[in-house]
């Protein structure tokens, strides 16, 4: 349960590291593009139909919150009132480490 853990805690931190990457050198595909490859891997291990609906519900709810701070002016990711679109797979992938990065928490 513990190596699981660590690799959901390894693929998000991967995730995040080629957002980043990705969006200072301007291939904005590459964060999305790894986290489309950890929801396959986490819909292949655990084969749970729940896990693509937490996926979205973590993307829409960062989506949202990325606009509104956007909108409000507390971020700028440039111009337009919405937030970036390669952050929405971002979140989603905030939401299966949330779910199953942090699992280790709760067992003894």
């Amino acid at each position: 349960m513990r190596i699981k853990s660590f690799v959901h805690v390894l693929c998000y931190q991967l995730v995040w590291e080629a957002t980043l990457l990705g969006w200072i050198t301007g291939h904005f595909w590459l964060g999305p593009l790894l986290s489309l490859l950890y929801l396959m891997l986490v819909l292949w291990d655990r084969k749970n139909p729940i896990d693509l609906a937490l996926f979205g519900l973590f993307a829409g709810m960062g989506w949202l919150v990325e606009t509104m701070q956007q909108a409000l002016g507390l971020i700028t990711y440039g111009p337009g009132l919405f937030a970036p679109w390669w952050i929405v797979p971002l979140w989603g992938g905030f939401g299966f480490f949330c779910g199953y990065g942090l699992q280790w928490l709760r067992s003894p």
